[in-house]
């Protein structure tokens, strides 16, 4: 039986980050969409909080036209997952962070089309603990290690989506997403540590598993779904 761990990293920093770079840029960009001799509230602005597949985050927004509006957000993934990838199971880290900013342009009532970038802080990475016996790459070996790796990919992709509401204009309301952030085909790493590394063609063994777990990874890991909903506040007319 297996023994799952996390990998040890930092959460929450790229969120951070993330927010901060969205209100500076949305504070950039306000006097532009303000008309002339109009007062700051009389410019749409909103702020959201939402829940869903990009993490648990927060929204901003200013109108830049009757139908046209900048939004940008982060979010934290506080979760994990597990999934068999080659001869192993392995518990699933999803980054610490993920975040979009992009144009919303209003269609036909609440519906509206969005496009713009998703940024993610890291990787997707993935550990397990092994001991007893273990096949790895085909071969069985009797000993104690780690396996950890990552999907490599880009940290910034294309984003394309639809949605409902907005999160600019006058009071409460409420918005949904759903969209894709297209990060392209990733590249699977993978390590080992511990006493099975020193057992003799364990590091083809190795790279044997690298690509057997590569093969196993399912196509849509080159996208990212974007699905959240959220409550949000604006100001202005």
């Amino acid at each position: 039986m297996f023994r799952f761990a996390s990998l040890p990293r930092s959460r929450g920093t790229g969120s951070a980050a993330l927010t901060a770079v969205a209100a500076a840029l949305l504070l950039a960009v306000a006097p532009a969409s303000t008309p002339f001799g109009a007062s700051a509230l009389e410019a749409q602005f909103g702020i959201g909080l939402r829940a869903g597949s990009v993490g648990i985050g927060v929204d901003v927004g200013v109108a830049l036209g009757e139908r046209i509006s900048l939004r940008a957000g982060g979010g934290a993934l506080p979760f994990s997952t597990e999934q068999t990838l080659g001869d192993q199971d392995y518990t699933i880290e999803p980054p610490p962070a993920l975040g979009v900013v992009g144009l919303d342009v209003q269609v036909a009532g609440p519906l509206r089309l969005t496009g713009g970038l998703m940024w993610r802080s890291d990787d997707i990475t993935f550990e397990t603990d092994v001991s007893g016996s273990t096949d790895i790459g085909g071969t069985t070996y009797t000993a104690s290690g780690n396996l950890s790796g990552a999907l490599e990919g880009g940290s910034v992709a294309p984003y394309v989506g639809i949605g409902l509401g907005r999160i600019v204009g006058s009071g409460f309301g409420v918005y949904a997403d759903l969209g894709v952030g297209i990060f392209g085909d990733p590249t699977l790493a993978l390590e080992a540590s511990g006493p099975i590394t020193d057992l003799p063609d364990f590091s083809a063994s190795l790279e044997q598993e690298r690509q057997d777990a590569e093969d196993d990874i399912p196509g849509a890991a080159r996208l990212w779904a974007a699905l959240s909903v959220g409550v949000r506040f604006g100001v202005g007319q």
